[in-house]
């Protein structure tokens, strides 16, 4: 049982380190009609896995989960054989809770470097954008990477949340 919790936290860990190491995912939102939206998405994660991004106010995906605050996520699409992949609810931060985004953001990623979001930069131009909080209600981690991560990369899952 020891061994299971010891290893269950480095499971936690590494998928902690991966999604902050990343700064790209594949979000998928669905429309009141129930017409399926995937679109790329520049994120910062937080220490309690939370997933932060920014979208133009009248993107479809905007407009998706103000009728509709569910949304699936794909973090880690290659080389590397190591995703994520989880589902949850994303909810619109208000404007303060964005000034810190913006913030840790800015820390992560300095506007003289190559990360710096776009869409960023136009937000802070007054352009009409949304940023949300993704709350994961799953999370699960694949890592095929044997010879990298021995100690955790069987052929299966490893559920993260």
């Amino acid at each position: 049982m020891e061994n299971d919790t010891i290893r269950q936290e480095a499971i936690r860990k590494h998928a902690l380190e991966f999604l902050k190491s990343n700064y790209i995912m594949v979000v998928s939102t669905v429309s009141p009609s129930r017409e399926p939206h995937a679109a790329t998405m520049y994120y910062v994660a937080d220490d309690d896995f939370n997933i932060y991004f920014m979208t133009a106010a009248k993107s479809r995906k905007a407009a998706n989960l103000r009728a509709n605050s569910k949304i699936a996520f794909v973090i880690g699409t290659g080389p590397e054989v190591v995703t994520i992949q989880g589902s949850g609810t994303a909810m619109p931060l208000d404007e303060h809770e964005a000034l810190v985004f913006y913030g840790l953001f800015e820390r992560i990623a300095p506007e003289s470097s190559p990360r710096q979001w776009p869409l960023l930069r136009l937000a802070k131009k007054g352009d009409a954008f949304s940023t949300f909080r993704i709350t994961p209600a799953s999370m699960v981690l694949l890592n095929v990477h044997k010879e990298k991560y021995p100690d955790i990369a069987p052929d299966e899952f490893h559920v993260v949340i």
